[in-house]
């Protein structure tokens, strides 16, 4: 969502108000009519914690890092 603010303070001219929570970011995002899922990446970019193969996995299997963010490897 952080990505979705940047492109927002981009496009929006100067001087507008940018949307400065969530809340807000998901409101306007709930009305252009698109949704979104959040789904788990390893922080490596080796994959995405989704489906069947990887969606109940707590670690990479290509590197080991731990797929919860704030948790140290261990």
């Amino acid at each position: 969502m952080e990505y979705m603010l940047e492109l927002f303070l981009l496009v929006l001219p100067k001087g507008h108000c940018p949307l400065d929570s969530m809340e807000k970011i998901k409101k306007v995002v709930r009305g252009l009519g698109l949704n979104y899922e959040k789904i788990d990446a390893c922080y490596n970019d080796c994959v995405l914690f989704r489906g069947r193969e990887y969606e109940g996995l707590d670690n990479c299997p290509t590197c080991g890092e731990i797929r919860w963010k704030g948790c140290k490897k261990g």
